[in-house]
């Protein structure tokens, strides 16, 4: 379906598609089957809100899909039953959709819940965001934290006093924070906020 623009060597997909989940799970050489041979006791779900990519960019396939949230979470409740059919302390993290909390049964199925960007960083880098979304996405935030999902918020930030201010937000809104380098290259970190 094209690459995304924003994101080089990224692709949207049909995540609902049988085939296509077979890579995931259900065989020896399929991810989460290596994942768990490996000895990982758990995964961080990036890209659960590709539903949006979907309806913003190929309204076409989209519109042929009646619920695509639904098949995003079918999807994840799909790999988080299996994996934890194999060691039941599995973990499953799912980063950003957290429009999704709303629905009961990927509350069941999931572990945490990651947020990037919760309170910099929409308007361009470092650039604080618009309180009103703040709020909105932390009150769904809070629908996982409230039955006992773990929050975590990233923060792309490199300003010593925006580290310090996004850090105590996220410590007393009772998430757990990580601040990475600005420019997203994740292989770095960044000096603990309390040295900085």
């Amino acid at each position: 379906m094209g690459e995304n623009p924003d994101w080089k060597e990224n692709f949207t997909v049909c995540y609902w598609d049988p085939g296509w989940q077979q890579t995931f799970c259900g065989s020896p050489t399929a991810y989460l089957d290596k994942i768990i041979a490996a000895g990982f006791d758990g995964v961080y779900l990036d890209k659960c809100d590709v539903f949006e990519d979907l309806q913003a960019r190929n309204q076409d396939v989209a519109g042929t899909r009646p619920d695509l949230q639904g098949d995003m979470i079918a999807f994840i409740g799909r790999l988080s039953k299996y994996a934890k059919a194999k060691n039941p302390a599995f973990v499953v993290i799912m980063q950003n959709a957290e429009l999704l909390l709303e629905q009961e049964p990927l509350l069941d199925v999931i572990d945490g819940v990651a947020k990037e960007s919760l309170l910099y960083g929409e308007p361009g880098p470092e650039m604080p965001n618009d309180a009103d979304e703040i709020k909105t996405a932390s009150e769904l935030l809070d629908i996982a934290k409230n039955v006992g999902r773990t929050v975590f918020v990233v923060e792309y930030l490199n300003d010593p006093a925006k580290i310090r201010a996004a850090t105590s937000a996220i410590d007393a809104a009772g998430y757990i924070s990580t601040i990475s380098n600005k420019n997203r290259l994740l292989n770095q970190l960044n000096p603990d906020p309390g040295s900085v």
